[in-house]
């Protein structure tokens, strides 16, 4: 018989990766099975024929005739007079609490399987029921629970473990809660400069920027362009050298904004704001994965790849999912709404496929390196070698303020100014170049020259630049 799927998310499978709901509409296609996604149901009523099932998809009203309904929209779990008056246990919603030995809040009693866990399927819980009989053994658990699978059966069989590859490894190395989305998008982080107050600046339609370079002030221009914008700090007062501290942030504002590496001027917080319940924003794209850094204390972070990910053309997003709207700004572009690609799981269209494969290299090579933390030592190390020769150097110095210095981009002068130091620089340039030092001229707003030493930059590079202008200042 005719068979119709009606389904309220626009694609089948939802929650697994994009390819497995397409491969499995295709099959099902195939067998004659009719699918309607992106529709919702409003009612079932008889008929003359059975019943009839009225549903509306993108504004337009459908209906499907049947003589069966199956109506399949998820199962909750059976908890309550589960235990004896007076005996008092710890629920998440229906379920039962359970610590990740299956222990609920009372001593000595355990909870397997759908009562306690969000995957309501026998194998899951019979594999979770022999770790819990390892536990209250005092052995050690026999299999990774972890990897045991989530299935869905239909024709063939449809199993998964764990998240997308992309995902699982940005997840890993950076710590990201399951309650964050973590996208794959285009346009740069330019592009996060309009995204950003067009989807968090709802309610107040106000935000509050800390201003400490180029970058941040930029990206406050273009929120401008749609919602008001507070400067509650700055740090032009002394050409942007240090970071401003802002101990509390307080007032109606729908987000916080700052720029956690300055790469023109050379600065970084070494400090995170305590915005309490107003959600702080941060670009990192020139400092991401460099170091540790606990993202619950943001509900945003993004990063253009090119500094320490990958090749330009891919901008990683990660955002706490009650940041994730349905109704951004009025005449919020499609594409610059984040739930299009939270939906649409980063492919909605074509994503930068090569640039993001580059990325996965790269987070492989993040990984072997000790990870994060294996990069911030790392990084540590260059750092430290280059501003303490700065710092005890006559002939040069470094333009950053101390407790505001960057890891990555370390902008030094040399003694000379005026005339002098326009000749001077161009000469180390110049210099620098020929014995295989490139790119260290510095920025036009601040002049001299600057290193930039991201992750892929190892410690004997540094070395040899602090050689070279060990070398050049004895000569000059």
């Amino acid at each position: 018989c005719p068979v119709t799927i009606v389904e309220g998310l626009d694609r089948l499978l939802p929650n697994m990766d994009k390819e497995l709901g397409q491969n499995l509409a295709m099959l099902l296609k195939k067998r004659g099975v009719t699918i309607q996604t992106g529709a919702m149901v409003k009612g079932v009523e008889k008929s003359e024929n059975g019943l009839t099932v009225r549903f509306e998809q993108k504004g337009t009203p459908g209906a499907v005739e049947a003589e069966a309904v199956l109506c399949a929209i998820g199962r909750s779990p059976y908890s309550q007079d589960l235990f004896a008056e007076g005996l008092e246990v710890a629920y998440d919603r229906r379920r039962l609490h359970v610590d990740e030995h299956f222990r609920t809040s009372i001593p000595g009693v355990y909870a397997i399987g759908d009562v306690s866990s969000p995957v309501q399927l026998a194998h899951v819980a019979t594999a979770q029921g022999l770790a819990c009989v390892d536990e209250i053994a005092g052995r050690k658990p026999g299999q990774d629970l972890s990897l045991v699978p989530g299935c869905v059966y239909t024709r063939p069989e449809i199993a998964t473990v764990g998240i997308t590859e992309a995902e699982a490894k940005v997840r890993k190395l950076m710590n990201v809660p399951d309650n964050y989305k973590i996208l794959f998008l285009q346009g740069g982080g330019s592009t996060q400069f309009a995204m950003i107050p067009l989807n968090l600046g709802l309610k107040f339609k106000k935000a509050a920027y800390i201003r400490t370079g180029v970058w941040a002030k930029k990206a406050a221009a273009e929120a401008k362009k749609f919602i008001t914008v507070d400067e509650i700090a700055s740090s032009e007062d002394k050409g942007f050298s240090y970071i401003p501290r802002v101990e509390k942030v307080t007032g109606d504002y729908d987000y916080v904004y700052i720029c956690f590496n300055n790469t023109i001027m050379g600065t970084h917080y070494e400090y995170i704001p305590d915005t309490g319940d107003i959600p702080l924003v941060a670009d990192i794209s020139s400092c991401i994965l460099s170091e540790p850094l606990d993202v619950t204390k943001f509900g945003l972070l993004y990063a253009g790849a090119q500094k320490n990910l990958g090749p330009a053309g891919v901008t990683v997003v990660i955002i706490r999912d009650d940041l994730i709207t349905e109704t951004p700004l009025a005449g919020t572009p499609t594409m610059l709404t984040y739930k299009t690609h939270v939906d649409g799981e980063s492919m909605y269209n074509t994503p930068p496929c090569y640039a993001i494969y580059v990325v996965g290299k790269v987070l492989n090579w993040i990984e072997k390196n000790g990870g994060a933390e294996g990069m911030g030592k790392r990084n540590h190390e260059k750092a430290d070698y280059l501003y303490n020769y700065l710092d005890n150097s006559s002939f040069y110095h470094a333009t950053a303020e101390k407790g505001s210095r960057s890891l990555m981009n370390v902008p030094f002068l040399t003694k000379y100014t005026g005339e002098e130091a326009d000749a001077i620089n161009k000469k180390f340039v110049k210099e620098a170049a020929a014995a295989g030092l490139a790119n260290l001229g510095g920025h036009r707003l601040v002049g001299g020259m600057r290193a930039s030493i991201y992750n892929a930059m190892t410690l004997e590079g540094v070395k040899k630049l602090v050689e070279f202008m060990e070398k050049f200042a004895k000569e000059n």
